[in-house]
C-alpha cells in the first residue's frame, strides 16, 4: 500500500468518524479532490446511522435515499403534535434540493418526509409538488409510525402501521417504500413520482 494510499484512507477514516452527512454531503458535491475520497460509501453508512435498524430490510440505500437531506427540526413542532409542518422551502432552498427530507423531532421521533407527484394512467400530472410525512408516533414506541400532511394513496390524513408486528405493509407503505427505492411506484392506475427538480 503506497503512502498515498494510507493518506487516503486516514482521510476516508477520519471523515466518517467526524463529519455528519450534512458536512460529507456538502464536501463531497463541493470539492474536488474530497469528491474522489468521499465515494457513496460513505454517505450511505452515515445515512443508515440516522435510520432505525428495522427500516433498514425495506430499504435499497440507492440514489434516491443517497440524495436524502438531514433536516434539523430543532424544537419546532405542529400544534397537533405531529410533523405537519414541513413545507416545499425545506425541500428546495439555496442550501439544497432534494425530494426526501429525514431527521428526529424534539422527542427523538424518526421521520422521513418525501416530496411527490401523481399522474394518471396517460402520463397527465394529476398533482404536483404534494408532502406527505411519516414519523414514529410515540417516543416511547419506535415501531409504530403515522402519516400527515397528506396521504400517497387514501382522502384520509393518517395510516398507522407496526413494524413490530408485521411485515405485511398497508398500500400506502408499499408506495412508500417503492417511492424510496426505485423513484416512482405504479398504484391503482396512477404512477407516484418523486418530484424532479434535480
Amino acid at each position: 500500500m503506497s503512502f498515498q494510499d494510507i493518506l487516503t484512507n486516514d482521510i476516508f477514516n477520519l471523515i466518517v468518524e467526524k463529519c455528519d452527512i450534512k458536512t460529507i454531503n456538502l464536501l463531497y458535491n463541493t470539492n474536488i479532490v474530497l469528491n474522489k475520497i468521499i465515494n457513496k460509501s460513505i454517505i450511505e453508512k452515515k445515512i443508515k446511522e440516522y435510520f432505525p435498524i428495522y427500516l433498514h430490510k425495506f430499504i435499497d440505500f440507492n440514489k434516491f435515499i443517497l440524495n436524502a437531506v438531514n433536516l434539523d427540526l430543532g424544537d419546532k413542532i405542529g400544534f397537533t403534535g405531529y410533523i405537519d409542518f414541513i413545507s416545499k422551502k425545506n425541500f428546495i432552498n439555496d442550501d439544497y434540493k432534494t425530494n426526501i427530507l429525514f431527521g428526529f423531532d424534539c422527542t427523538n421521533r424518526f421521520f422521513i418526509s418525501i416530496l411527490y407527484d401523481v399522474f394518471s394512467i396517460d402520463n397527465k400530472k394529476i398533482k404536483e409538488n404534494k408532502i406527505v410525512t411519516f414519523f414514529q408516533r410515540y417516543s416511547d414506541n419506535k415501531y409504530s409510525y403515522v402519516s400527515c400532511q397528506n396521504t400517497l394513496i387514501y382522502d384520509s390524513n393518517v395510516q398507522t402501521h407496526n413494524f413490530a408486528n408485521t411485515c405485511k405493509f398497508g398500500d400506502q407503505y408499499i408506495v412508500l417504500f417503492e417511492l424510496l427505492n426505485n423513484g416512482f411506484s405504479l398504484y391503482d392506475n396512477k404512477t407516484y413520482r418523486l418530484s424532479k427538480f434535480i
